[in-house]
Parts: C-alpha cells; sequence; structure tokens
C-alpha cells in the first residue's frame, strides 16, 4: 500500500483547522490571474479544491488516496450544482499522470510534494507537471522549510498538535506527533501521528498515521525546479507575503515558457 494516503485517517483529517494561515486566499488570487482550468495535486478531502471551484473557476483534483476522495466527494454535495460543474476529481498518482488537457495553474499545497520520498518520483511530478502546463502557465510548489541542518536532534517524544471540538459531533478531539525516525543522508522523516477522542473521562486512540516524508532546503529545492524548466518568478516563506527564509514554508511561484532548458 502506498505510503502518506491516510487511508484509516482521512475521516478526522479536516478536524486539522489549522491551514497555514492565507492559502485559500493565495491560490485563489493565483487562479483569479491565471485563469481556467486548474488542477491542485494532491487535492485530498478538498480543502482548497471546492471552494476554488465554488468560486467560481474550473478545478481538476488528482489524488492517490481513495480514503481522501471519499471524503471529498461527500463534502462536494453540499455544493451548488453550478461548482459541482466546474469540478473534476481523480485518482491518480501525481508523479505518474496523464489528463486529457493542459492548465494555467498547476498547484501543489500544504506540504504534499514531501510525500514523494524518491528522487524518481519528485522529477516524475515535475515533468508531468511540466507537461500539462499551458505556455506561460504557473506551477506553485509549497514544503516547510527546515528550521537548521536537520539530524538526528529531530528525533523526539509525543507532543500534541492541537485539540479542537468537531463542530458535527460536539466531541473533542487532538492530535499528537511522534518524531520516531530521520534519515538525514536520504533527507527523510518519519512522524508518527496519533488520533485521540475524550471519552468517559480518558483520551481513547481512535486513529494513527505513519508518514515518510521528503524535506528539502531551499536551494535543493530552486534548483531541482530550474533544471526542470522552470523559471521562479516569486518566492514566499509563508502565505502571508512572508519573505522566504522568514517563515515556516518554502512557497516557489514558478512560469514554464513552454521551452525545455
Amino acid at each position: 500500500m502506498p505510503h502518506n494516503t491516510f487511508a484509516d485517517t482521512a475521516w478526522l483529517y479536516d478536524l486539522d483547522r489549522e491551514a497555514r494561515g492565507s492559502d485559500y486566499l493565495f491560490y485563489r488570487r493565483w487562479a483569479e490571474r491565471t485563469g481556467s482550468p486548474v488542477l491542485e495535486l494532491a487535492c485530498g478531502t478538498g480543502r482548497l479544491t471546492l471552494p476554488l471551484a465554488a468560486d467560481g473557476f474550473e478545478v481538476r483534483g488528482l489524488d492517490l488516496s481513495p480514503s481522501m476522495l471519499q471524503v471529498l466527494h461527500g463534502k462536494a454535495e453540499n455544493l451548488a450544482p453550478g461548482a459541482r460543474g466546474r469540478l473534476q476529481v481523480v485518482e491518480g498518482d501525481m508523479s505518474d499522470f496523464s489528463l486529457a488537457e493542459t492548465f494555467s495553474l498547476i498547484f501543489i499545497p500544504d506540504r504534499s510534494f514531501q510525500g514523494l520520498i524518491h528522487s524518481q518520483q519528485q522529477e516524475g511530478c515535475l515533468r508531468c507537471a511540466k507537461r500539462h502546463l499551458r505556455p506561460g502557465g504557473y506551477f506553485i510548489i509549497d514544503v516547510f522549510k527546515p528550521y537548521a541542518q536537520l539530524d538526528q536532534s529531530w528525533v523526539a517524544e509525543t507532543a500534541v498538535d492541537w485539540e479542537i471540538v468537531d463542530p458535527e459531533t460536539c466531541r473533542l478531539f487532538r492530535r499528537s506527533h511522534n518524531r520516531r525516525f530521520i534519515d538525514s543522508q536520504r533527507q527523510i522523516i518519519y512522524p508518527e501521528l496519533h488520533y485521540e477522542v475524550w471519552r468517559d473521562g480518558r483520551w481513547c486512540l481512535v486513529g494513527e498515521e505513519k508518514l515518510q516524508l521528503s524535506y528539502f532546503y531551499e536551494e535543493q529545492l530552486r534548483e531541482l525546479l530550474q533544471r526542470h524548466g522552470f523559471v521562479v518568478e516569486e518566492e514566499w516563506g509563508n502565505y502571508d507575503g512572508t519573505p522566504m527564509g522568514c517563515g515556516p514554508e518554502l512557497i516557489f511561484v514558478c512560469r514554464y515558457n513552454g521551452e525545455d532548458h
């Protein structure tokens, strides 16, 4: 089974309301600038895909996880008919996909590119993105910024990320993480997520995920993008306009001119 698909915990995924600040407004502004159609890779439960369709954009979403897409389809039933008509979602691998159209904007939000842990997958994703972009189209990618040169000091015991009351069930949930292992040679971290619900006076485990995530340093990712023919036009440290290097994200906004470099 592929890693990082949230196969058993997709139903809990949307409890994490800590979306990285103003990321939806960021992507909507770019969709307004480029126009439709827009392709979101690793669209997950549709946190960005669905509101973009509701806001009038022709949107395509691609994700590898049937569990995540099941949640998305359930939420899509609440869209107005016109918005549902602007939305198409495909189950597929963002490192190897072929769609029957090209796009003005392709983006991989929320650090999802880090789910590709092999260089062949990463390069395959960039090749596919380039192949599906219209000349002059834009590609946006986001990964987390390592706080330092990561080594074994990254490994840490369990810490709580958030607690939240589910507005649908009025039950209290929390998520914690355990930084269980790092491979600093291959630049892969292995965090483990634990989801719990407060029941009968104690926390009860309802799901867990063992993830495998690649990480990148700023120059590495910039060089990788440029090597695949993307022209980096903007760089940000967060979605609120924080400069590169001063925030928790590495966000690259790239243009593809339609020429191989």
